[in-house]
């Protein structure tokens, strides 16, 4: 097909005198030496170019002509191709079909060390730092807030999964906070599926009333001199790991008689009294049925029907550890009466040297009254168990977290054996070994005030029975 273009084009432009030009190059590239190229345009007669070509190539041609003049073709490459460029236009080594997200900055290319902090792409990776695992996060090494690099789940804002100990969302104080509530469960938070639920916040178990406590160090036992004191309170730092509820009173009889169908008290007919008469292992049946009825796991293994004997069901390390509705071991049972307080009580005051009698004015270092949060002997009529009836529960004024007669009222059964202190700080004590007392704390309403103290200890068979005689329900949290 050339031939007849070139014979058209020949035919359109004679050189002035002289068959062929001069000057034999194609200058504009056409393929023809022709009145077209600026050479040869001189020699031409008027008639330059007569054609109509207006030459809107856009460079869709496949020319292979190797003439060796520099071609100045300078046509504008309009062709449809929507693929990456492949020409490395900043000489870095990667073109923008190659992976170079700014191919007019040298510094910038795959292979290019990131500067951190400065908003700018250099490796092309996506971040502004140096991404190992691929999940578009910088790692913390280079700036970013991609805590674990080598594990592309885990990242800022990753879905979390709750309490084993991988902090999926790089947030630390979330891996063991579920419902948000900025409580680690455990140590904080009584129930981490409820934000409602924080410490002090009290909630109903099963028609009983308890109040949600977090763990803390403590001191328990009482100081060198306090009115009062037995060589069995020495003092010592105990550290409680976990959070736990405890009844904001005792059980009541009505309570009582609610879950296991008869009253446990000797005074049958006070139902807003504390369940007295009770022995420990009454009380460990009462907390087995309290976890039943919540869908829960027994703390207790109970043995026999009219004689039970019951002790820590061996599905637990320890008391602690048991899901389920249990009696407060003694180290939380003092925690919680203390509510912080360093004193002989709860509300700060202690007795003077010399009180400690049967007065129903008796007054305290502090020049508060014993009476206002305490039923003791100095409040009694009687000091004779049948003649006189204990009182309701709650009509004291209550601690600093909200419990109610931990001074008084009625003796409280603890988890623990009987047995003297460790010496020195321990976490999460659990009593003295296996033998046949068990603990009860807080003194009842025919005490004497020194038997009311937050430190003051007794201790009975666990199946022994007593008008002074009751219980506090508790459970751990969460875990």
């Amino acid at each position: 097909m050339r031939l007849p273009i070139l014979f058209l084009l020949l035919a359109s432009c004679t050189p002035k005198g002289e068959s062929d030009c001069t000057n034999q190059i194609d200058d504009d590239g056409d393929g023809f030496v022709d009145c077209d190229d600026p050479d040869c345009a001189s020699e031409c007669t008027g008639d330059t170019d007569t054609d109509t070509d207006t030459d809107t190539d856009s460079d869709t041609d496949t020319d292979t002509d190797a003439d060796a003049d520099a071609d100045t073709d300078t046509d504008t490459d309009t062709d449809t191709d929507t693929g990456l460029d492949e020409v490395d236009d900043d000489g870095d080594g990667y073109s923008e079909a190659e992976g170079d997200c700014n191919d007019g900055d040298p510094n910038i290319s795959p292979t290019a060390s990131d500067i951190v902090g400065d908003d700018i792409d250099q490796n092309c990776d996506g971040v502004d730092g140096f991404d190992g695992d691929g999940d578009s996060f910088a790692s913390e090494t280079s700036g970013g807030g991609d805590c674990d690099d080598e594990e592309p789940s885990t990242y800022p804002g990753a879905d979390e999964v709750w309490y084993d100990d991988i902090d999926q969302d790089c947030d630390p104080s979330n891996d063991n906070d579920q419902d948000g509530d900025g409580l680690d469960m455990g140590s904080e938070d009584c129930d981490d599926t409820d934000a409602t639920t924080v410490p002090l916040s009290v909630s109903d178990h099963h028609g009983v009333s308890m109040v949600c406590l977090q763990g803390d160090t403590f001191t328990m036992g009482s100081p060198e001199g306090e009115v009062g004191q037995d060589d069995n309170e020495e003092q010592h730092e105990v550290t409680l790991t976990h959070s736990f509820y405890i009844g904001t009173h005792e059980v009541t009889q009505d309570q009582y008689r609610d879950v296991m169908g008869s009253s446990g008290g000797w005074s049958g007919d006070c139902y807003d009294c504390p369940a007295d008469t009770v022995t420990w292992n009454d009380a460990a049946l009462f907390a087995n049925a309290t976890s039943t009825l919540a869908g829960l796991d027994s703390c207790y293994d109970c043995s026999g029907s009219d004689s039970h004997q019951c002790d820590l069901d061996a599905a637990w390390a320890s008391p602690y550890d048991c899901p389920g509705y249990r009696l407060p071991m003694e180290a939380e049972w003092e925690y919680a009466a203390r509510a912080g307080e360093g004193a002989a009580y709860s509300n700060g005051g202690s007795l003077s040297s010399g009180g400690g009698g049967c007065e129903y004015d008796q007054m305290l270092d502090d020049g508060s009254y014993l009476r206002d949060i305490a039923w003791f002997c100095g409040t009694s009529e009687t000091i004779d168990c049948g003649a006189q009836f204990s009182h309701d529960v709650g009509q004291r004024t209550p601690n600093a977290w909200g419990l109610y007669d931990v001074h008084g009222g009625i003796a409280e059964w603890c988890h623990d054996w009987w047995g003297f202190y460790s010496s020195g700080s321990v976490t999460d004590p659990i009593g003295g070994s296996p033998g046949s007392d068990r603990v009860h704390r807080g003194g009842g309403y025919l005490s004497y005030p020194s038997e009311l103290r937050s430190a003051a200890r007794d201790n009975e068979g666990q199946g022994t029975v007593s008008c002074l005689l009751g219980f506090r329900l508790a459970k751990s949290g969460q875990q």
